[in-house]
């Protein structure tokens, strides 16, 4: 499931990357973290293997419970950033049928087909990949992405909250984390324009 989560959460942050950097013609590194993960599109996809996988063979209702388990994530993961650190994160408020801006129809409906082609398609070839990983490798790099991942989570949070002012080594991580997240964004946003 680890691993799930952290394929997904890279896989969002690349697909927000891209579409952002070809949107507006320069990079721009849309993740809330500072590495390159994006921790809700991890999380929505962990709950679509988790509670979804016994609706593979029905696509009409996968579509339908995968776009309102999507939104729901989405909605609360918007209302919690906002609440937290008083900034909304995304913006759908000039979309048709949205929720305060949270979640819209029109995304609601691309979840739901993200759903259906996650589960029945791409869910069982990253098992497959995963299975080819040796054990002992595969839980080295588990436990230091996560250490990263949690301390950039820590990072970010504690700079956009201004909790600890002595934060200037764990900031100094978070930017080189950021460069990394940039060249590789710059290099995948050249080779897109190519």
């Amino acid at each position: 499931l680890l691993w799930l989560f952290l394929f997904y959460s890279f896989l969002g942050w690349l697909a927000e990357t891209v579409l952002a950097a070809l949107k507006r013609r320069r990079l721009l590194n849309r993740g809330f973290l500072s590495a390159p993960f994006s921790p809700t599109y991890g999380l929505g996809a962990l709950l679509f293997a988790i509670f979804l996988p016994e609706l593979r063979e029905d696509p009409f209702f996968l579509f339908l419970l995968g776009m309102i388990l999507a939104t729901f994530l989405e909605f609360v993961t918007g209302v919690f950033l906002e609440r937290i650190f008083h900034q909304k994160w995304w913006d759908y408020s000039g979309q048709p049928f949205n929720i305060g801006g949270y979640v819209c129809l029109p995304f609601s409906l691309i979840w739901g087909v993200f759903c259906v082609f996650i589960v029945k398609c791409f869910q069982p070839l990253v098992a497959h990949l995963i299975g080819y990983i040796p054990h002992i490798v595969g839980i080295v790099i588990l436990v230091v992405l996560s250490i990263a991942m949690i301390a950039d989570l820590y990072v970010t949070a504690s700079a956009i909250l201004k909790l600890n002012k002595r934060l200037e080594a764990m900031e100094k991580i978070a930017a080189e984390l950021r460069e990394f997240s940039d060249r590789m964004g710059e290099n995948i946003y050249e080779n897109v324009k190519d």
